[in-house]
C-alpha cells in the first residue's frame, strides 16, 4: 500500500483532514496525484462549494504547497 486519505462532505464544503503515504513513497509525485485525485473527486459532488484541508493552523510547506494545488483546481477555502 503506498497509502491512505480521507475526505467528507459537510455542508457544502468538501473537507480533507487526512493525506499520508508510506515513507518510502514520498518525494515521488504520489502524494501530489492522489491530492489531485481528491480534489477532482470532491468536485463531482455538485454540492461542493469549497474544498478544504484541515490543518493544525501552523503555517508549512506542505500546507502553502496543498493551498497551491488545491486553489489550481478550483474552489478552495484555507481552514486555520
Amino acid at each position: 500500500m503506498v497509502g491512505f486519505t480521507m475526505y467528507e462532505l459537510t455542508a457544502g464544503v468538501g473537507i480533507i483532514p487526512r493525506l499520508m503515504i508510506d515513507a518510502k513513497f514520498q518525494r515521488t509525485g504520489c502524494g501530489r496525484a492522489t491530492m489531485i485525485k481528491v480534489i477532482l473527486r470532491l468536485r463531482c459532488y455538485p454540492e461542493v462549494q469549497l474544498i478544504a484541508p484541515v490543518t493544525d493552523g501552523k503555517t508549512s510547506p506542505q500546507r502553502t504547497s496543498i493551498e497551491r494545488l488545491a486553489l489550481s483546481h478550483g474552489r478552495f477555502h484555507s481552514t486555520p
